[in-house]
């Protein structure tokens, strides 16, 4: 097994920059796509970092790529063509165009299809809260989760994110894929030669499994609930923006990203301190036997956040010397 090096946030970002200019990204699209990978790395969402990097600067050598376009406007609302680029690289513009128009109108829905793979969802959602307004975000894939009772997938593993401004931080962010494992966990499961939890996967004929490298498809988390959110988040990713309702794999996905402002019905301040008291009420409430804190959703990565961007963030060697960092 290889080893670790520690590298400075800064350093990696730069690293991966220079990687995917190398494998023909253009200088904007390495910048955002970089960015939301750290991101992953520094949040302890290695699923989403760069395990994905390899895959992504493939693309640029392998993909037709056209320009990303607004193709339909009415008010606060816009459907973007994504070209075919990178869905780190559209879900970015789509959240920058979320914001433009809700700081304008008061709140924002973009869509955005003809894309593909955008990261760790929280990201766009992320971008959203740190300009003081909502960030709601949801996202679909290739084929990888069943419905409830099947053995066949139908969805994509179809994130939802949610991000809240707050008077004190940690900031809330939810982030959550409706499928009971991630495509990012497969790869992390495979690459280590771990088994899959029992239960959850099964293989191309309908068979369980637990063995990563076999897996085709998961159960949606939750039971009915997830099941039915799962449904949910797949028409307003595919049927709602003229996308396809089970895209192929690697293309044709969909992203919604809504902004919303607060001031529309209360000012600022008084939404981020009323967040704030709520969060401080749910952490101070009576904690069950064995439980030492009460996290918000988002807290556990915020803090393995700060840490690593003090410690920086340990990166396999192989992944090093593909960066061309010396170790």
């Amino acid at each position: 097994m290889s080893g670790r090096v520690r590298l400075q946030a800064r350093s990696l970002k730069d690293a991966m920059i220079s990687y995917l200019r190398r494998h023909g990204a253009p200088p904007d699209h390495a910048e955002i796509i970089a960015d939301v990978l750290l991101e992953a790395e520094l949040r302890g969402k290695e699923t989403h970092g760069l395990i994905r990097l390899e895959g992504i600067a493939a693309r640029y050598s392998k993909d037709e790529m056209g320009e990303i376009k607004v193709v339909r406007r009415t008010g606060g609302h816009l459907l973007i063509d994504g070209g075919n680029n990178p869905g780190y690289v559209v879900a970015y513009l789509a959240a920058q165009r979320a914001i433009d128009i809700a700081r304008r109108e008061g709140s924002a829905i973009v869509g955005a299809m003809n894309t593909n793979h955008c990261g760790m969802l929280g990201y766009y959602a992320d971008m959203i809260r740190k300009e003081d307004l909502i960030g709601i975000a949801t996202c679909n894939c290739y084929p990888f989760t069943t419905p409830l009772g099947g053995t066949e997938p139908v969805f994509g593993t179809n994130p939802v994110a949610v991000g809240m401004p707050t008077a004190k931080e940690p900031p809330l962010l939810f982030d959550a894929s409706l499928a009971s494992l991630t495509i990012g966990r497969m790869l992390i499961q495979r690459e280590r030669g771990e088994p899959l939890p029992e239960g959850l996967a099964y293989d191309g004929e309908g068979n369980p499994t637990t063995d990563p490298a076999e897996a085709r498809a998961v159960i949606p988390f939750g039971g009915h609930k997830g099941y039915g959110l799962m449904l949910i988040s797949q028409i307003l990713t595919t049927a709602l923006l003229g996308a396809p309702i089970t895209p192929p794999r690697g293309r044709d996905y969909g992203i919604l990203i809504m902004a919303i402002n607060p001031e529309i019905f209360v000012p600022i301040d008084r939404f981020k301190e009323e967040v704030s008291k709520l969060i401080e009420r749910v952490k101070s409430s009576r904690k069950a036997d064995g439980v030492e804190e009460i996290l918000i959703p988002g807290e556990r990565s915020w803090r393995v956040r700060q840490r690593r961007l003090k410690e920086g963030v340990d990166v396999d060697e192989r992944i090093a010397r593909l960066l061309d960092i010396g170790i």
